[in-house]
């Protein structure tokens, strides 16, 4: 229905515009016609005002002016058709559009996820009551058939019960069926209600584990370094940035392989200069606290430490260029503003070997997640 209004809408539009164009074409050629025959009457009375050069500038001028009211009036009648054809190559777009449906938003999932939880209830209290009713009735079921037995054996053994008493204290095997009838029905409906509250609790705790679950994820920032050198220089901290890719692969565990590169620490000793730069390339594994969208953890990771240093003493410059072991001890957490995007906070304690044993330092920083 709403395709057909805009059809209907943009062929009117493009008559509208049609028209509209052959009318702004009109009024300019009455336009030009009035402004050559208002002139030039009043220059040919006299042939005399022909002969001057002056007057036939000016008719020349009437007429070129005339020309381009012309081309202005057909350039204005085409834009005019261009503009209609372009909205009549849109109307199906428009119509498209119009008729899709809305994306939900956040407050549409979550009014949803309340809703489902507000089903959920009463799901369990409706499976409850059946549970109960199909005990109930299964009781009431195994009291009938006590009776009938009952019933049965006093009429086999010959006790002086009138006949009128024992045909009352048998049960009808009609009656019979229908409790046990509507006891299987009863027990079906209870068993459909526990199916039920089985696959709503399923989903409940995948909304639930949905910031925990498996998966890959990019991970990149920028961090400040405060020094913790062990040496007599006095060091200056430095700051740089970090890039990872991991892989979520149980509720509370995750792997990764993380790239951190830092500028210069300048170091100053009494009488020589030096400078320390590189980067750590490690592998870390993180155990998490929590696993709702507020996520805290702590990680170990273990892996390499590529460092420039450069010493300056008078004149002389000394460049020496070190590859060592490394451990890194973090802490920090995922804040999840999505499923897929949280912001991520860490800090880090680098504590290289070997040659550069004395140039422990830290990493505070922060950046965002991307999980897919």
């Amino acid at each position: 229905m709403l395709t057909r209004l805009l059809s209907l809408a943009g062929r009117l539009g493009l008559q509208l515009i049609w028209q509209a164009g052959s009318l702004v074409v009109r009024i300019s050629h009455v336009i030009s016609a009035d402004l050559v025959e208002g002139t030039a009457p009043s220059l040919s009375r006299d042939p005399r005002n022909l002969r001057s050069s002056s007057s036939r500038r000016t008719l020349q001028t009437l007429e070129i002016s005339r020309s381009a009211c012309l081309r202005r009036s057909t350039r204005a009648s085409r834009l005019l058709l261009l503009v209609g054809a372009a909205f009549w190559l849109a109307l199906p777009a428009l119509a498209q559009e119009a008729a899709a449906p809305a994306v939900p938003t956040v407050n549409d999932l979550k009014a949803a996820a309340f809703d489902a939880q507000s089903k959920a209830s009463q799901a369990r209290s409706l499976a409850d009551q059946a549970e109960k009713a199909a005990q109930a009735a299964e009781q009431r079921l195994t009291e009938a058939k006590s009776a009938a037995a009952a019933a049965a054996a006093a009429a086999a053994s010959g006790a002086a019960v009138g006949s009128e008493s024992s045909a009352a204290a048998q049960v009808p095997p009609q009656v019979l069926e229908d409790l046990h009838r509507a006891t299987e029905e009863a027990k079906n409906a209870a068993a459909s209600a526990r199916a039920a509250n089985a696959a709503l609790a399923e989903y409940m705790q995948e909304r639930a584990d949905r910031y925990s679950r498996r998966g890959f994820y990019l991970m990149g920032g920028i961090f400040y370094a405060p020094q913790l050198f062990d040496t007599s220089y006095s060091a200056a901290n430095s700051q740089g940035a970090f890039g990872a890719i991991g892989y979520h692969f149980a509720k509370r565990f995750e792997v990764e392989a993380r790239f951190d590169g830092f500028q210069k620490f300048d170091l100053t000793g009494s009488s020589r200069t030096a400078t320390f730069e590189g980067f750590t390339v490690t592998a870390n594994v993180k155990i998490f606290l929590l696993t709702r969208s507020f996520q805290p953890y702590l990680g170990l990771g273990i892996g390499a430490l590529d460092g420039k240093v450069v010493e300056t003493e008078g004149g002389s410059v000394d460049r020496h260029r070190y590859t060592v072991g490394l451990f890194r001890v973090s802490g920090g957490f995922d804040w999840y503003l999505t499923e897929t995007i949280a912001i991520t906070g860490d800090a880090a304690v680098n504590l290289p070997g070997g040659a550069l044993s004395n140039a422990n330092f830290a990493t505070l920083g922060g950046g965002l997640k991307l999980r897919f």
